[in-house]
């Protein structure tokens, strides 16, 4: 279901750039747009990146970068279909802080996992896996 309302956010953000062109927008209006783009493309790749080498496709914080996903592309979607019934700026603010937002979270998540120097494998307190060997 993701995929769909993510392929319709980028199919109303090339709708939300052809109107753009066509209404002559400022330059700032350019420049949001711009940090909008490269802030979903941020958060995108990291949800398509493997980031654990003994971990499956979705454990870790890969699992986190898949959850963000879901509000990324209802952040996207919604915020080009209002900027079509609301050509406004403001519109573009409000989308690049929520981005801003996510986008920060999987910094501090990246900065994390590159910092962490265990050789536990992943999710090993999560899934119980550590519960046998300490007792109570």
């Amino acid at each position: 279901m993701i995929d769909v309302v993510e392929f319709f956010g980028l199919f109303a953000l090339v709708a939300l750039v052809l109107r753009m062109a066509i209404d002559a927008c400022e330059w700032y209006t350019w420049l949001l747009l711009v940090i909008v783009v490269i802030e979903f493309g941020f958060i995108r790749y990291c949800a398509t990146v493997r980031w654990h080498k003994n971990g499956g496709p979705y454990e870790g914080i890969s699992l986190q970068f898949k959850k963000s996903r879901a509000p990324t592309a209802y952040i996207l979607f919604l915020g080009c279909l209002f900027f079509q019934l609301i050509p406004s700026t403001f519109v573009l603010v409000i989308m690049a802080a929520l981005f801003a937002i996510i986008g920060h979270v999987n910094v501090i998540l990246i900065y994390l996992l590159k910092k962490d120097t265990q050789d536990l494998p992943v999710n090993y307190f999560s899934n119980n896996k550590g519960s046998s060997s300490t007792s109570l």
